[in-house]
């Protein structure tokens, strides 16, 4: 796979979608952009020509059009999973080898990405910016939240096919099936 591909032989593109000097090569940038090579300092509104998808930066949709063309130049050697980032490449292998190298300050557990950390910080922070309209309860995650407003609602579409007894959670309905298979008492 040649990182140096030139997008415009492999999926043909009309000039409103993108300009015709996108090879990322010194001269035609500059030229494009002024002394600064590879500086996009002008937004403009790209649409890739297969999916519609929208990009302000054409070295994004150039990265995009790799996608649609199988063109993942970093292949992880093992699982054969590519990526068209070296860095998710990386962050990637973390999880194969175990790697945890973003360790909590406070309860000192450690995490595979830095995005996991910052998620988990929240556990230990007594911030609850999510609030619920109806009952004032607030919780740490959006998601949270969400679940908790199936509570409110009458809406039980998980049912219980052996005795009819309808649930607001999946959960609760997996955790209600163990009655009926002796593993909890019912309650």
């Amino acid at each position: 796979m040649n990182p140096e591909v030139d997008v415009k032989q492999e999926v043909p593109l009309s000039e409103t979608e993108i300009e015709p000097q996108m090879d990322c090569n010194e001269e035609s940038v500059a030229e494009m952009y002024g002394s600064n090579p590879c500086a996009e300092t002008e937004k403009r509104n790209l649409t890739c020509s297969i999916c519609n998808k929208s990009f302000t930066l054409s070295s994004n949709l150039k990265r995009h059009l790799s996608l649609h063309n199988n063109e993942n130049l970093f292949e992880c050697s093992i699982c054969s999973k590519s990526f068209t980032r070296k860095s998710n490449l990386n962050s990637h292998l973390h999880f194969h080898y175990n790697e945890k190298p973003f360790k909590c300050s406070v309860c000192n557990n450690s995490f595979p990405l830095q995005s996991q950390l910052t998620r988990h910080l929240y556990v230990h922070s007594n911030d609850r910016p999510f609030k619920c309209t109806l009952c004032g309860k607030s919780f740490k995650r959006k998601s949270n939240l969400n679940t908790h407003l199936h509570f409110h609602s009458n809406n039980k579409p998980f049912k219980c096919t052996l005795c009819n007894k309808s649930f607001t959670m999946k959960y609760s309905l997996n955790s209600h099936l163990r009655v009926h298979t002796n593993e909890q008492p019912l309650k």
